[in-house]
């Protein structure tokens, strides 16, 4: 049993309040491994985890041929003990570039005891993959939490990365922002950083983040965010690009409870439909369940869409919370969703995670399928990240709290691919790092996918080698 509280977990809870986000990240299981758990890229089985009746065509180009197995894996070359390297993974469409966070890297504040945070740049050329640098705000805010929240345009030549805890530079207190970068001939540089226009002290602005295919549309989460005039708690920003500057639109949470709207976010490649999750809502199923809404751009612009939720749902699940990972994502058009919700009982064990795929349908928004891990067992935390490739028949879900293996180790992690085919989803691949007995790494603590499927990027966020106890790494998967 691990006694030690999850530092992610700790640090968001500070920031926002611990009735939006409290995820219970403690526990373990005490079992030692699992049966039919392989190396890296080999497939488990194909057992159908859900059946879905749909009218959705297939006309998804993912080449699905073969298992995705483990090329290399990536540590920062500056790297020290304690950064959490891979808390938060990105990878550009085609699996190319990949944008890691290390949140509690402190290496560039002048207090030594502050976690300030990068994010690392690597490439892939001619199969091998290379850092290429390293991001960090041009502003030192003091402590704060940069590379918490992560994403890539499509050709990966833009980044932004959240730092919920930044320190507003006017000396508003720790409101939050998130930083753009931009790659040209190989160089990146810093491009801005968009803030809320009337920033409070622990809004937690920054604490999601996702961008749209071509960059020019970044949806920013602020689960803290409170409003003069309304008791409102929650909210996201929208920002779009306009003849050079930014235009920046929000959306409140409409209720005045303390429940993590705008914790989790996640965007379409075009930039117009946002999921946007509040993990600690009550209705429809309970204390502390948890829903996910959905908005979407129209020529008349943005507007609510609706809200979906379990059919199965349970109080306590908190059904869409990202304190443990990137819990929402979209298909490239938008029709598609998964949500991770890692505190879900599935199975009647405690914490063995699930997530949800719905699909937009001509009657609007309908769960499709639940998936669950084969061979989930006690506090695996299944559906701890998630990600969807572009045509959104392919899932990768993240249960970094799965024992692995047959020896006494826990909490190695693993991550699972989920294809859909012939009108339900199933599960095709478990992934474990390399090392796949190393104790306590938490492999799967983030994943993400290139458009095709043919990529797959998991971080393993305490990993200790190479660079100590809690460095953390990531692992690229390709087919």
């Amino acid at each position: 049993m691990r006694d030690a509280p999850d530092r992610d977990r700790r640090r968001l809870l500070r920031t926002l309040g611990a009735s939006a986000i409290a995820a219970g990240l403690a526990g373990c299981s005490d079992d030692s491994g699992d049966d039919n758990t392989e190396t890296a890229g080999t497939t488990t089985g194909a057992t159908p985890t859900a059946d879905a009746d749909t009218d959705r065509e297939d006309d998804s180009d993912e080449e699905t041929d073969g298992p995705l197995s483990v090329v290399t894996k990536l540590s920062s070359a500056q790297g020290e003990r304690k950064e959490q390297f891979g808390d938060r993974v990105a990878l550009s469409a085609d699996g190319s570039t990949a944008l890691v966070g290390a949140s509690q890297e402190n290496e560039q504040s002048e207090d030594p005891g502050a976690d300030t945070g990068w994010a690392y740049v690597f490439t892939r050329s001619d199969g091998t993959w290379t850092q290429e640098t390293q991001l960090s705000p041009p502003d030192d805010g003091g402590a704060s939490s940069f590379g918490y929240a992560v994403a890539l345009s499509a050709d990966g030549t833009t980044a932004l990365v959240g730092d919920y805890e930044s320190g507003d530079p006017d000396g508003d207190g720790r409101t939050g922002a998130a930083y753009r970068f931009e790659r040209a001939g190989g160089d990146w540089s810093f491009e801005g950083r968009l803030m809320r226009d009337t920033p409070r002290n622990s809004d937690g602005f920054g604490n999601s983040v996702a961008l749209s295919n071509a960059g020019d549309v970044a949806v920013i989460g602020a689960a803290g965010a409170t409003f003069v005039s309304s008791n409102q708690l929650g909210a996201f920003f929208v920002f779009e690009r306009s003849d050079g500057g930014w235009e920046q639109t929000y959306f409140d949470a409409q209720s005045s409870e303390t429940d993590g709207f705008g914790q989790a976010v996640a965007l379409s490649g075009a930039g117009d439909v946002v999921l946007v999750a509040a993990p600690a809502v009550d209705e429809p199923n309970g204390a502390d369940s948890g829903t996910v809404s959905v908005y979407e751009r129209t020529e008349e612009g943005w507007s609510f869409a609706t809200t979906v939720a379990p059919e199965d749902g349970e109080s306590s699940e908190q059904f869409g919370s990202n304190a443990a990972g990137t819990s929402l994502a979209l298909s490239d058009d938008g029709t598609r969703a998964i949500v991770g919700c890692f505190r879900d009982d599935a199975g009647n064990e405690f914490g063995t995670g699930s997530a949800y795929v719905f699909e937009q349908s001509d009657d609007g928004w309908r769960q499709q399928a639940k998936l669950v891990a084969d061979d989930g067992g006690y506090s695996d935390q299944f559906g701890n990240a998630v990600a969807l490739s572009d045509g959104g028949d392919l899932a990768l879900v993240g249960a970094h709290r799965d024992d692995v293996g047959d020896t006494d180790a826990w909490e190695q992690g693993s991550a699972y691919v989920f294809e859909y085919a012939d009108d339900s989803w199933s599960q095709v691949n478990k992934l474990v790092a390399s090392e796949g007995d190393d104790e306590g790494d938490k492999f799967g603590s983030d994943v993400a996918l290139g458009d095709s499927g043919n990529v797959a990027l998991a971080g393993a966020e305490e990993d200790a080698d190479p660079n100590g106890l809690v460095g953390g790494s990531a692992y690229v998967f390709e087919r």
